[in-house]
């Protein structure tokens, strides 16, 4: 089960943006500086929505997002019709963090069973689930947070663990295997995108004094 929450509506120039505003979702696109488009993509009142949690919206106009649908938490794709369910509140997730690339993939983390998994084609894969040894320096990832994926399959994603050191770390998934990118302790905080052409932006803390990115 996620929390849902209100995002207040910001202007965006020359962009289009998913907006998850009360209890409705919205896509808008702006036109120019002073007018938008407003496409409804689900609202609570009449399609079984409860209330709505992630959002992420492809260069194609589409929007994937978590809505709770009687307790239950699932996925769902919409682009003006009826939004269709990709991952079906039956299957149990409790949907934290999600991303949605160009081809119609899906990656997202779970919190109450800590977790990443991808879904293609309608199916549904574990990327890596429970407390997992990770990286470099060998630590057991307790939670994962804000999974990326881009058109190609790649994954990045951040694990951490609350015991111990509070170790961290950003990784890469490209063909099942998992590779570091960055650990503490020499790192403090990750902040990260990944894109098309299989890079990866990410701002960091070293050691409390020093910023920067890679």
């Amino acid at each position: 089960m996620f929390a849902p929450r209100t995002v207040p509506f910001a202007k965006v120039f020359g962009k289009s943006c998913a907006v998850a505003a009360g209890l409705s979702l919205s896509f808008v696109t702006a036109t120019n500086a002073q007018s938008f488009t407003f496409t409804e993509i689900a609202r609570t009142n009449d399609t079984g929505f409860m209330a709505f949690g992630e959002t992420a919206l492809n260069d194609l106009g589409q929007v994937a997002f978590s809505a709770d649908v009687a307790g239950e938490g699932g996925i769902f794709v919409g682009a003006g019709e009826m939004a269709s369910s990709l991952i079906a509140p039956s299957a149990g997730f409790s949907i934290d963090f999600l991303d949605f690339n160009n081809v119609g993939e899906i990656v997202f983390s779970q919190g109450a069973v800590p977790g990443v998994f991808k879904n293609s084609g309608g199916v549904t894969t574990p990327v890596i689930t429970g407390a997992s040894s990770l990286g470099d320096i060998g630590f057991t990832a307790e939670a994962f947070f804000a999974p990326k994926l881009n058109d190609s399959g790649l994954i990045a994603f951040e694990a951490v663990t609350f015991s111990g050191d509070a170790n961290q770390g950003l990784y890469l998934v490209e063909g099942g295997v998992i590779s570091a990118i960055a650990e503490s302790p020499d790192f403090d905080i990750f902040r990260f995108d990944l894109n098309n052409n299989n890079q990866i932006a990410f701002a960091l803390a070293q050691f409390d004094t020093a910023f920067g990115s890679h």
